[in-house]
């Protein structure tokens, strides 16, 4: 069984949300009636809230904040269960011209508190959630 919903709202003028939850209750069924088991590896439970802010002072600039909490999760059937986890990641944009092409200068951190866990495979193997990092990238329409 799935359930899914999400909403995006402009809260204000310059402030917008976009935010949505997952369940999923993920089981693996055998054909010769053996029974179910857990499937391994997918989040039962996913909350994302995406918002974006558009400062008055600052044409063309948009702060970003990422809030995600995955719920604990089995590694290997029934013995090995992950717990859940909220990372939070934030940055901006900036949106300008270089030469008369329009780009875009974006700084991003990802993981802010650093937290630690790791992800579970299909296959059960783990690996591990990224540390805290950043991305400063640089596009330009041409």
């Amino acid at each position: 069984m799935r359930v899914e919903g999400s909403s995006c709202r402009a809260l204000a003028e310059r402030l917008t949300v976009a935010a949505g939850y997952t369940n999923i209750d993920a089981q693996v069924q055998y054909q010769s009636g053996v029974g179910n088991r857990v499937a391994i590896g997918p989040t039962p439970g996913l909350f994302r809230a995406n918002l974006q802010y558009r400062p008055r002072l600052v044409d063309g600039l948009i702060l970003e904040t990422k809030i995600e909490n995955t719920s604990n999760r089995y590694a290997r059937y029934r013995d090995l269960t992950l717990p859940a986890i909220t990372t939070v990641d934030i940055g901006g944009r900036y949106n300008s011209h270089i030469f008369g092409n329009p780009a875009t200068y974006r700084l991003q951190v990802y993981n802010v508190t650093s937290e630690y866990s790791v992800n579970a495979g299909s296959s059960g193997m783990l690996s591990p959630l990224d540390a805290r990092h950043f991305e400063l990238s640089l596009a330009v329409d041409l």
